[in-house]
């Protein structure tokens, strides 16, 4: 196997390619995160929806809802 040397150029050179790839890899899972986290809220919101219409809640309900939390929240 022969010998490799590496200048300090190129040293610098492989260590800011890593570190962007290390930045992508994290950037790729936190966009993955809150993908994964927009679909469960939009899976969450739909469910919500359909046990709603199957019980014939009203609007009004949920407003009501909305405002009883809104009041223990201090808004």
């Amino acid at each position: 196997m022969e010998k490799v040397n590496l200048t300090l150029a190129q040293r610098a050179n492989r260590a800011v390619a890593n570190g962007l790839e290390a930045t992508s890899n994290i950037f790729d899972v936190v966009a993955l995160g809150a993908r994964a986290t927009r679909d469960l809220a939009f899976v969450v919101a739909a469910r919500a929806a359909t046990l709603a219409n199957d019980e014939e809640v009203s609007a009004e309900t949920f407003k009501s809802v909305d405002n009883k939390v809104n009041a223990a929240l201090g808004r």
